[in-house]
């Protein structure tokens, strides 16, 4: 499990962000404020000026620019590193004095990496086992 666990979360995660690189371009997200009324709407301002896209809940603006693509990257940064250092856990030798405090580490890593894989939990390739208990 703990293999096909690390390498699933891997190949999301680089989906991730391949998808946030693409839609990055040179350009970020931010709220507008020449809105009718008090609706904003969301701004790509890219290096050749800026687009309005028209949102029809403020919810939904307000969305799209906290999940710009430069925090997806940086989320997903972070996301790898926990998955590097769960993979080290598993495969790290140890003296039997250390074996308590890795075994430790191992298991709290674990439970990051099987949290963090119910993100994709609609992907055909996740695996039940990976859900938390109690998920149908």
């Amino acid at each position: 499990m703990t293999d096909a666990l690390v390498q699933f979360l891997r190949d999301r995660l680089n989906e991730d962000e391949q998808a946030a690189r693409l839609a990055a371009g040179s350009g970020r997200w931010a709220l507008g404020d020449d809105a009718p009324g008090d609706e904003p709407n969301c701004v790509y301002i890219g290096e050749y000026g800026s687009t309005v896209i028209e949102c029809p809940r403020p919810a939904d603006a307000m969305h799209i620019v906290r999940h710009d693509p430069a925090r997806v990257l940086a989320e997903v940064q972070a996301h790898q590193t926990n998955v590097d250092e769960y993979d080290i856990a598993l495969w790290a030798k140890t003296a039997p004095e250390d074996a308590v405090s890795w075994e430790a580490r191992r298991s709290a890593l674990e439970d990051v990496c099987l949290r963090l894989a119910t993100v994709y939990a609609d992907h055909p390739e996740c695996r039940e086992e990976w859900w938390p208990k109690g998920k149908a």
